[in-house]
Order: structure tokens, then sequence, then C-alpha cells
């Protein structure tokens, strides 16, 4: 998960490490025709986390729909959510 010649991370090791900082339920993810995710819910601090990704080597555009958001939190901030994205790209193993 690291490169050879200088011990850096790679894409695998973000996507472990994005899929390690889960916290709280998860939720019913619809797997598209292309497109695969994981879900969690963390009530105690009111945030969604989700690592989604495509299911084949895939270069189009991924749609992706939040539903049913003010029903997971008890929050007085709904309405006012924020997003982050994050893009983890693709490295090829160097050898």
């Amino acid at each position: 998960m690291l490169t050879k010649k200088n011990r850096q991370p790679r894409s695998l090791w973000w996507i472990y490490k994005s899929y390690g900082d889960l916290a709280g339920q998860l939720v019913e993810v619809v797997q598209g025709n292309t497109v695969d995710g994981v879900v969690a819910t963390d009530n105690s601090t009111d945030i969604i986390k989700a690592v989604i990704g495509p299911c084949r080597d895939r270069s189009e555009p991924i749609l992706i729909r939040f539903q049913g958001i003010e029903d997971q939190f008890n929050s007085a901030q709904v309405g006012a959510e924020r997003i982050r994205i994050q893009k983890i790209n693709h490295l090829k193993i160097q050898r």
C-alpha cells in the first residue's frame, strides 16, 4: 500500500484510511450500475461520511444523491449542510 521507492501512501492506503474514519451508524446505499459506496452517520457530531467509487475503472462523472439527511439528525443546523469532497487519485504500481 506504499510506494516502493519512497514509502509514500498509495491510493489504496487512502481508501482504507477513509473507510476506517467512518463512525456512527451505517445507512442504506443504493448501488448504481457503475458506482457503489458505504455511508455512515454520526449523531454525536452531526457528520455524514461516505466512501464512494466506481465499480469498474470508469472515467465518467458520478451522480451522488443524499436523501433524508434531515431525518438523521436532531440538529438546529438542518438546512445549513456543508459538503467536502476529496478525490483519491489512482496511482499505478511503481516497480
